[in-house]
């Protein structure tokens, strides 16, 4: 049998995160309603430089692809325009509680400047060596989901087998929000800080 959590459980092990992400400013914020059982969830931003070739041209029918080196960015209420090999995406990611699992689940995307998603290839792409261990985790399937709070697409590491994961860490962490983000996290290029450690185990 796995391990699993309530909706209680979730929002305490998630407030205990939240506590040390605010003492390193860490950047993650609550979301929704934490009266209503899987109603609240935490959020993360994170900029991130794409190569430029991973922008997908073909389905632009408005935008000459020749100027996609050229980003534009703010800087001092002007705007500049610089040539660069790379273009900014803003990777978000949330941390929810699945009601049918009984267990944390892991929801993100990936998009460029004009608001665009990256095609999941490119996400691949980008995790290399990490995202290959995922492939072959099965159970894990990432895939393209309605976000059941925001009611729009996100990508989504099925949770069918986080309370199995965690029932191998059962009796030795401490906060199994922790435990299982840190690990599974990794595959999509979420990377905790060591700090989060100290919630997981008492001698840390």
């Amino acid at each position: 049998m796995g391990w699993t959590i309530s909706w209680e459980e979730f929002v305490s092990y998630t407030a205990d995160f939240m506590t040390v992400s605010e003492e390193i400013c860490d950047g993650w914020v609550w979301q929704g309603d934490k009266e209503r059982s899987g109603s609240a969830y935490i959020v993360k931003k994170i900029q991130l430089q794409m190569p430029a070739d991973t922008y997908d041209c073909k389905q632009e029918t408005n935008e000459n692809c020749d100027d996609l080196s050229v980003v534009e960015f703010e800087e001092s209420h002007s705007v500049a325009v610089a040539e660069s090999a790379d273009l900014e995406c803003t990777w978000e990611y949330h941390v929810l509680y699945s009601i049918s699992y009984a267990t944390p689940v892991l929801y993100f995307n990936a998009f460029y400047r004009d608001g665009r998603l990256l095609p999941l290839e490119v996400i691949w792409k980008r995790h290399g060596t990490e995202t290959e261990a995922l492939q072959h985790m099965r159970w894990e399937a990432l895939s393209q989901q309605e976000h059941p709070i925001l009611r729009r697409p996100f990508y989504q590491l099925h949770p069918c087998k986080t309370a199995e994961f965690l029932s191998h860490h059962l009796g030795s962490s401490l906060n199994p929000v922790v435990t299982w983000l840190s690990s599974i996290g990794r595959t999509v290029g979420l990377h905790l800080d060591n700090e989060y450690s100290k919630l997981v185990n008492k001698n840390v």
